[in-house]
Parts: C-alpha cells; sequence; structure tokens
C-alpha cells in the first residue's frame, strides 16, 4: 500500500499499471489456480501510520506463479495492491479508446502497439515524499491454536536528494539484498524464487541495513 501528497497520477510504468488493470487476477483458492475480473474483491486494508486504512483490489501479480507450488501444504494464497481510485476514470478511457491494446495498427506506414506508445508518451514521476509498505498475513495452525501472522515491511519513503519514489528504491534495496545472498551462495543453484532462500533472514537484514523496518504481529485465537 502507499500514500503521497504528490501530483502524478503514475508512479511507476503505465504499461505495467494497465497490464495490472486489465489482465484476469489470479489467485489460489482450496488448492487451484483461478482468474479474477482486475480490480475485484475491494477490501479495506490496514497498514502503519502515516498510511492508515486504504482500499485494495486484486491484480494479476508474480508471487502467483510460484508460491502455490514452493509453500507446501498452503491451499489459499490471494494478492491485493491498493489503488488510488482517481484513476479508474482515465484507466477507463484509455480501454474503451484502444489504449490498452497490444495488437499493432499502422500509424503512416509504421506499425505500432497502442499500449507501447501509451507507455512513450506517458511518464511516471513518484513523489518521493509518498509513503509505502508491504504486508503479508499467513492464517492457519500453530501449536493446536488458530493463529494469524502478520509481517509488515515500511512503512518508508523514497529519497528525496535521488528524485526516487517508493517504489523504485525499495525495488532497487530488495535487488541489492538479493545480489548480496547471491553472493554469498544463499540460493540454490539454478532458476529459483526468492522464497526459497536458503537464510531468508540474511536476506530481512540486508534491508533493515538499509533503512526499512520488518515487524512481526502473533495472533493467538481460542476460546474462553
Amino acid at each position: 500500500g502507499s500514500r503521497g501528497d504528490g501530483d502524478s497520477q503514475f508512479g511507476f510504468s503505465i504499461v505495467t499499471i494497465m497490464d495490472e488493470a486489465t489482465m484476469d487476477a489470479v489467485a489460489y483458492i482450496d488448492g487451484k489456480l483461478v482468474k479474477m475480473p482486475p480490480l475485484s474483491q475491494k477490501e479495506v486494508t490496514w497498514f502503519p501510520e502515516p498510511i492508515g486504512y486504504l482500499n485494495t483490489y486484486m491484480i494479476i501479480h508474480s508471487e502467483l506463479a510460484t508460491l502455490p507450488y514452493t509453500l507446501k501444504g498452503v491451499n489459499t494464497i490471494t494478492y491485493k495492491d491498493s489503488w488510488d481510485e482517481s484513476i479508474f476514470p482515465i484507466i477507463e478511457f484509455l480501454k474503451s479508446s484502444g489504449f490498452t491494446s497490444r495488437n499493432d495498427i499502422d500509424i503512416l506506414g509504421v506499425k505500432v502497439k497502442p499500449i507501447h506508445l501509451v507507455g512513450k508518451l506517458v511518464k511516471y514521476d513518484e513523489d518521493p515524499k509518498t509513503y509505502g509498505a508491504l504486508k503479508v498475513e499467513a492464517r492457519g495452525v500453530k501449536e493446536g491454536e488458530k493463529t494469524i501472522l502478520t509481517y509488515i515491511l515500511g512503512p518508508t519513503t523514497g529519497i528525496e536528494e535521488w528524485n526516487a519514489g517508493v517504489t523504485a528504491v525499495t525495488t532497487a534495496y530488495g535487488a541489492v539484498a538479493g545480489l548480496k545472498c547471491l553472493v554469498n551462495e544463499l540460493f540454490p543453484r539454478g532458476v529459483t524464487p526468492p522464497e526459497l532462500i536458503n537464510d531468508p533472514m540474511k536476506w530481512l537484514n540486508e534491508l533493515v541495513k538499509r533503512g526499512i523496518s520488518i515487524m512481526e504481529v502473533e495472533q493467538r485465537i481460542k476460546p474462553l
């Protein structure tokens, strides 16, 4: 989730944003991969201050490509992201006007994909003062009791002297931490997703070194 006071409508590539807004979302429900409409399943989600409560929606995201296969015993995995609803009319206009199409069109003898034209013309510019956070909630049974484990990364913000927004900064930090782990051979050999790292705490500690806070909250649910 993220919140900021900047004027920019797009915090990162509009091509990626249009994919998330137009392609079916994927969820893993009761042991099966299912498709859902993009920006569906609206939910009010709490994040630590100064972010607070945000509306979150189902979108397509890469986690669902591997987590159902690597997290053995888990039968439901969903991904939601926060969206500023003021952007929805812009998305609908682009969709209805054909600007999100990936089919070639001819413009003065040149083959162009409309979505790539939009990506070239519409620049992204995330305000460095924008705050962002990630939240992971795991539900299950621990020591015979229903348990909810919540992990929160952040809130954190961008870096003004770099003119870098929180999306760019946290993406870069994650990549640098991954490179450190790769050098120290913390990943199994071959192509592996990040959840299969041999020692995840070492990767997380690399983020903490860079000022990214990580919090764990455990809730036990038991009858009185």
